[in-house]
């Protein structure tokens, strides 16, 4: 968490415009944080592990990309394919 006040450096969406400034966790809406809480629960019915869901001992780096290089090379297979038929 941020201490309320702290600048958010290169945050700033547009160009002109100063880097956002962190508000104190009281001024932000309650759905807010209830957000990682549904991920963090979807995830655990998905695979049945807390640790899955994100967790620092659960990740694992070269599985992840290593579903992603898969994912990637079926999308384009899949792109060929409709543009050669």
């Amino acid at each position: 968490m941020l201490k309320a006040g702290t600048v958010m450096k290169d945050l700033s969406v547009l160009k002109d415009k100063p880097d956002p400034v962190a508000l104190a966790d009281e001024d932000y809406p309650e759905w807010l944080w209830a957000l990682t809480d549904e991920y963090v629960a979807a995830q655990t019915r998905a695979t049945g592990t807390a640790a899955a869901a994100g967790g620092e001992a659960g990740f694992d780096m070269k599985a992840e990309k290593k579903k992603l290089r898969s994912k990637n090379r079926a999308e384009i297979k899949s792109r060929n394919f409709l543009r050669t038929t």
